[in-house]
């Protein structure tokens, strides 16, 4: 076969749709896909820095019980810490969320009706107002979380898949598909 027919039965052979995902995006659904990026990303190392702040109270009210100094002033300092620590693990994701949603509603309207069709090199992603094809070695991030598959670009863009949104093929078959 000459290199033109090998491009061609190429090209025929990746235009056979192996999955497909169709769904809407609801608040919801974004809400559970932001929450999970955002601990994906960032919520271990702020695990982490909160740990380290409580270590350093613990090793200042030890200080201030070994110079037999009125531990009670720690409490405020706890207490400002325990409110730190939960704006930055709870509140702050999911003003960041909200906030988004807001801003993906003004782009797109209420119409967020999706559909993703997986071929054997790429991914196709389809909806009123947008266009995308995404080759899987783009795809460096896989993040699960209960009812989606956020499949993250090397171009930080995200796409979301609704688990048990699959009119053709399945979610084993898309990442394997993802991980060739």
């Amino acid at each position: 076969m000459n290199a033109r027919g090998k491009a061609n039965a190429q090209g025929e052979r990746n235009m056979e749709k192996l999955a497909e995902n169709r769904f809407t995006i609801t608040k919801k659904l974004y809400m559970e896909a932001m929450l999970r990026m955002s601990e994906a990303s960032y919520g271990k190392t702020a695990g982490k820095v909160i740990w380290l702040i409580l270590g350093a109270w613990c090793a200042i009210l030890i200080y201030v019980i070994a110079a037999e100094k009125n531990p009670g002033q720690m409490l405020g300092s706890l207490g400002v810490i325990c409110a730190v620590a939960l704006w930055i693990l709870v509140g702050m994701p999911r003003y960041y969320a909200r906030r988004a949603w807001r801003a993906l509603e003004a782009k797109y309207g209420t119409d967020m009706e999706r559909s993703i069709a997986f071929y054997e090199d790429r991914l196709e992603a389809h909806s009123e107002s947008v266009e995308m094809n995404i080759d899987y070695e783009d795809i460096r991030q896989v993040i699960k979380s209960k009812h989606l598959l956020i499949l993250i670009c090397n171009d930080k863009t995200g796409v979301l898949v609704l688990r048990n949104g699959f009119t053709a093929g399945s979610e084993e078959a898309v990442l394997d598909l993802i991980g060739k």
